[in-house]
């Protein structure tokens, strides 16, 4: 049950991603030239933090290093606690958040045809921390690693003077198995070289199995950004 649930939370971090559409408004086309700017950039560091309440309880955080290698990008595992005890990196928690594959591509709606999500610019702004913003409502069909087809539905918020994305909030239609609720939160920032990234992951998940309930949290923060470029496929046949 315990891995399920962090398997779901990692699916939606990689599912969590900005959105853009083409022709559809001048400040969407902003954040669509500083997403496909800064594609390729990846987080030297995560850490993530999750906590489960209900009935099952636990509080784990773990800290990985991203590395690039001849054969790409690596995950390493630099430390973790689970309910105050050292985890060790056989931990099957551990090693399923290594297993992950961090190489960016260019596969998140910023990168779709326009025809294949629906997108409609809501009317007044919000304040996100402290920032004036222009909301997006979008809903676009994805296909799960298990082949199952869903609908990632949600917000985009963008500021109204820069362009920048602050914060997409999302769901997933239907929802996995056994989950009643699920709501998922990517903050955006421009660091200080100037590059937009992704800089904190949050994500709620409620849970209900043969009448017992269990709520997750998790918090994921991004550090470090590097920029990596993946060989295309005409450099991996080359001789």
């Amino acid at each position: 049950m315990f891995k399920k649930t962090i398997f779901i939370t990692l699916l939606l971090i990689v599912l969590s991603t900005c959105l853009i559409a083409k022709g559809v408004d001048p400040l969407w086309l902003k954040a669509k030239e500083m997403v496909e700017k800064d594609w390729n950039l990846v987080p030297g560091k995560i850490k993530i933090l999750v906590t489960t309440s209900g009935a099952q309880s636990a509080t784990i955080e773990i800290h990985i290093k991203i590395v690039e290698t001849e054969e790409g990008l690596e995950a390493e595992f630099i430390q973790g606690l689970m309910d105050g005890e050292e985890m060790t990196a056989d931990n099957p928690i551990v090693a399923q958040m290594l297993a992950q594959d961090f190489t960016p591509t260019k596969t998140d709606i910023f990168f779709e045809d326009p025809k294949e999500m629906k997108l409609k610019k809501a009317k007044g702004t919000k304040d996100i921390e402290g920032i004036k913003c222009v909301m997006f409502k979008y809903a676009k069909t994805v296909t799960d690693p298990d082949g199952k087809e869903m609908e990632v539905v949600g917000t985009m918020y963008i500021d109204k003077a820069t362009g920048e994305p602050v914060l997409d909030e999302n769901t997933i239609f239907p929802l996995p198995d056994m989950v009643t609720a699920m709501a998922n939160s990517t903050f955006y920032q421009v660091n200080r070289k100037g590059h937009l990234i992704s800089h904190k992951v949050l994500n709620e998940t409620n849970i209900e199995f043969a009448g017992q309930k269990m709520e997750t949290s998790s918090k994921s923060t991004m550090l470090n950004h590097f920029r990596y470029t993946p060989p295309s496929e005409d450099d991996m046949f080359e001789e």
